[in-house]
C-alpha cells in the first residue's frame, strides 16, 4: 500500500484496524465478516510468503476479494 509509505497515520491505522482504515481512508468496503491481517516487515533479509487457501474459491468469492474494490486506475494493487 503506497499510502502507508508516505502517511504514518494511515500506516498506524492500517496496522491497528485494517478493515476500518481501508474503508475510511481509501473508500474500500469489504464484505461483513471479511478479515485482514496486516504484517509490518521489519527486516531487509526476510521475506514473507502467504499461500492462498488450498480449496479453490467460487466465482462469487473471488469477485468479493479480487481487487478489493480497486478501479484499475493505478499500476499496483497496493496503490488502490
Amino acid at each position: 500500500m503506497g499510502k502507508s509509505l508516505t502517511d504514518p497515520g494511515f500506516r498506524k491505522r492500517l496496522l491497528d484496524d485494517p478493515v476500518t482504515a481501508l474503508r475510511d481512508d481509501m473508500g474500500i468496503a469489504l464484505p461483513d465478516g471479511f478479515k485482514i491481517h496486516v504484517h509490518e516487515d521489519n527486516s531487509v533479509d526476510t521475506a514473507h510468503i502467504v499461500l492462498p487457501p488450498s480449496a479453490e474459491l467460487t466465482g462469487e468469492e473471488m469477485s468479493q476479494v479480487a481487487g478489493a474494490g480497486c478501479d484499475g486506475s493505478t499500476d499496483y494493487a497496493w496503490d488502490c
